[in-house]
């Protein structure tokens, strides 16, 4: 029975895109035959869509072809945001007319405000049920999602049911209750912050409860390192992939099977020559999006994987640009990465598994936010860090650990290190 309503539940939703007029198998089949296409092929398509409806750049100039990107000005997100007309629609995926509203509060503070006609959604969520269905699940299946604001408003409930969803939030006083509920359900997939799905995933460990049926757990808007995706993977036993996106262009790169996160949206042209992420938005009619900063910095490989998507794929994901480098005096800096990369450590050889934050304030001081206390304490956490940073940079910083008493602290989305140093020109 409950197979049987399952089933029913994913054919609604489907038959909802339908309605509102997204052809969603429409554009899956069409990401494929793109990815199909030789490289040549696939450029020669885009081409087309230029050569159409060309696209205006940061300065207002056209883009007819593919070779042009390249030498267009950047777009930032003010740029964008004024392009944009300062637009007060919100809804992280409203209908507005015959378009749709994308939403974000944006991690600088700033709202940006996305509009997409039926084609542009279609296209974004065929990307998506292109993913999905490499791993074996659906989009329109039911998924739990979990996440860092509940919404219990009437619109709210009646959107999550349209979309066959639940969304969960195993923090606070409620915590246990929710994590409770998860586990009852019948969802296909788990879908979050790594650090509530953690979060979500500790609760079931330490109450000794079956995890939800789930046949795979997506990650998504932060960093996961390989030993928490280890721990969620032994405790929710299913598969635990990254998405990377945004909401200006939903997934950008997904994780095969195989561990890549690959270049997955085929109407994006995305740039990271200098560490920034630049993208642009080769069939986006609504918005002249043209190599846009999307305030990310990451490193792109060509790979012989070609379970998903592109060849390309995201090899180093280093999170906000400027976040990049912790400072131990005006000229003097190393890689924000080192962090995670001991922590990732630490937790493999003494078997813990915690959520963490850096934050700097001034030059070689730091202070460590942790939660749950590891058992090996706070002392001995400290001296790892401090020692393996003085062996491999001779370096020495002061680091203060916060053994948070609740994971409040932790719950907002950001990354792992956060830098709040003034007046400090970064060089990269």
């Amino acid at each position: 029975m409950s197979q049987l309503y399952g089933l029913l539940r994913f054919y609604l939703t489907r038959l909802f895109y339908r309605a509102l007029g997204i052809r969603v198998n429409y554009w899956r089949r069409q990401v494929g035959e793109l990815w199909h296409m030789s490289p040549d092929e696939r450029g020669r398509s885009l081409e087309r869509y230029l050569a159409e409806d060309p696209l205006h750049d940061a300065c207002g100039g056209t883009i007819s072809k593919l070779a042009e990107i390249n030498r267009a000005p950047r777009m930032s997100k003010e740029v964008f945001r004024e392009a944009a007309g300062g637009s007060e629609q919100q809804g992280s995926a409203k209908q507005v007319g015959s378009r749709f509203a994308r939403h974000t509060a944006g991690t600088t503070g700033a709202p940006t405000h996305i509009t997409l006609n039926r084609t542009e959604l279609g296209q974004m969520l065929g990307v998506r049920d292109y993913c999905f269905r490499h791993h074996g699940i659906r989009l329109g299946e039911a998924e739990a999602r979990i996440w860092g604001r509940p919404d219990k408003g009437f619109k709210a409930r009646l959107r999550d049911f349209l979309l066959n969803r639940r969304v969960y939030y195993p923090t606070g006083t409620l915590a246990e209750t929710e994590v409770e509920s998860l586990v009852k359900s019948q969802s296909d997939y788990i879908y979050g912050y790594a650090s509530l799905i953690l979060e979500a995933a500790r609760l079931i460990e330490q109450k000794g409860w079956e995890p939800p049926p789930v046949r795979c757990v997506i990650c998504t808007a932060e960093t996961v390192l390989p030993s928490q995706k280890r721990y969620l993977e032994q405790v929710l036993k299913a598969p635990v992939v990254e998405e990377y996106g945004a909401t200006e262009f939903d997934i950008i790169a997904f994780e095969c099977r195989e561990g890549h996160r690959h270049l997955v949206n085929p109407w994006l042209v995305v740039e990271a020559g200098d560490g920034q992420c630049l993208i642009s938005d080769v069939s986006r009619k609504s918005q002249s999006i043209v190599r846009y900063e999307l305030g990310d910095a990451l490193t792109l490989r060509v790979g012989s994987c070609a379970l998903l998507g592109s060849f390309k794929y995201i090899d180093q994901l280093e999170g906000r640009s400027i976040n990049r480098f912790a400072y131990l005096s005006e000229s003097e800096k190393f890689h924000s990465s080192e962090f995670a990369n001991l922590i990732d450590d630490y937790q493999k050889e003494h078997n813990e598994i915690f959520r963490f934050r850096i934050e700097q304030r001034s030059h070689a001081k730091f202070l460590l936010s942790v939660y749950p206390c590891p058992s090996t304490g706070a002392k001995h956490l400290k001296e790892y860090i401090c020692d393996s940073l003085y062996k491999k940079y001779n370096c020495k910083i002061i680091l203060s650990v916060d053994m948070a008493p609740t994971s409040k602290s932790l719950n907002t989305k950001s990354g792992y290190f956060i830098q709040n140093l003034n007046n400090i020109n970064e060089q990269n």
